[in-house]
């Protein structure tokens, strides 16, 4: 791909594992510092990560497009807080409505997905609600929670808790 033209891209693509495109505006990509260095590569002639599928570049990623989706509005949000445009208060309703998913799976792969794009402020915000979400849960709560199966013996259990006799549930 030459950097020809490319000074004035203004939108990229994700070429999502479920077929599915999605589109991001360049400005409000550039939040993501990994993109940011990407798109940098493409104007100045050089391929990067992007491949060629359409009019504008595609990064394929490994995930959903739902899920790319919501990293997407994301990067939109952010572009908009950090230039000004939104104020405090409507900035975190939308923290708030950026992580109304129907299931905490489905927040692990947006948090997936930000951490591997560098989008910390995301990463950041997402922490925090997974751990409020771990909060005052069993061990066991939260091995259902995670999809984590309990493969420790009786005996590697007790040694456990008399190791860590203030654990309650193992």
């Amino acid at each position: 791909m030459s950097g020809e033209g490319k000074e004035s891209l203004d939108r990229i693509a994700f070429s999502c594992c479920d077929g599915e495109i999605q589109y991001c505006d360049i400005d409000h990509a550039k939040v993501s510092p990994y993109l940011s260095r990407e798109i940098e590569k493409i104007i100045h002639g050089e391929k990067g990560q992007f491949i060629q599928k359409s009019e504008e570049p595609t990064f394929q990623i490994e995930a959903e497009s739902a899920h790319v989706a919501k990293v997407i509005e994301w990067l939109s949000i952010q572009y908009k807080y950090d230039n000004e445009q939104i104020d405090n208060d409507s900035y975190e309703e939308l923290q708030q409505s950026i992580l109304s998913l129907e299931r905490e799976s489905e927040l692990f792969a947006v948090l997936g997905i930000c951490s591997f794009l560098e989008i910390d402020s995301l990463a950041e915000i997402g922490s925090v609600y997974v751990a409020r979400l771990l909060d005052g849960k069993s061990v066991t709560e939260i091995r259902d929670l995670l999809l984590v199966s309990d493969d420790f013996s009786m005996e590697e259990k007790e040694e456990i808790k008399k190791t860590f006799f203030w654990l309650k549930d193992l």
